[in-house]
């Protein structure tokens, strides 16, 4: 199959459009009548451009328009993801998120998903970046194992405690051992 043909082929199969809500957002400041603490959801939309593929070092690369960030942990799939990061009050309480995503298809890859490399000396000393192949290569799961991971923390912003909710959406996830998005 050509390179137009395959990709074409690509671009049609493989299309996230996602959304999220974050459910359960507990506010401190918000209590009903009872006593309860009442909580909202906040709607949120990611979409992506339709994914591109090119060959580099012998590997293939996924490139998602939308998708500005790529999973950099060593030797595992470097995999294209947005983040949105939201700021409360701090004692808020976040409960969960609800994700659901478009059509969702698979595609055989000729080549593998090129892994992240080890980190580079900060002295910027003349080294070589390698790239090695984990033992996630050889998994039958997904990776990333989901469509969407978030994690919360605390800190400052503008001189205010603050609670922060970081969203990672990945628009695409990669089956290593079948060499499958």
């Amino acid at each position: 199959m050509d390179m137009k043909v395959k990709f074409a082929v690509f671009a049609a199969f493989l299309m996230f459009m996602g959304s999220i809500s974050i459910a359960g957002v507990n506010d401190t400041g918000n209590e009903t009548a009872t006593g309860e603490k009442s909580g909202f959801v906040i709607p949120m939309h990611f979409s992506f451009s339709l994914p591109s593929e090119y060959e580099k070092e012998n590997f293939s690369v996924i490139d998602v328009g939308g998708a500005d960030e790529a999973i950099s942990m060593p030797s595992r799939p470097s995999m294209p993801y947005k983040s949105e990061v939201l700021t409360f009050p701090l004692g808020t309480k976040i409960d969960g998120i609800e994700v659901s995503t478009g059509d969702v298809n698979t595609m055989h890859l000729d080549r593998k998903i090129i892994p992240a490399s080890e980190p580079v000396r900060a002295d910027m000393s003349n080294t070589v970046a390698e790239r090695k192949e984990g033992k996630i290569y050889l998994s039958n799961e997904p990776y990333p194992s989901n469509w969407v991971e978030w994690n919360t923390g605390a800190g400052l912003e503008n001189g205010k405690h603050v609670v922060f909710l970081s969203i990672h959406a990945f628009p695409a996830r990669y089956t290593p051992a079948a060499n499958e998005l």
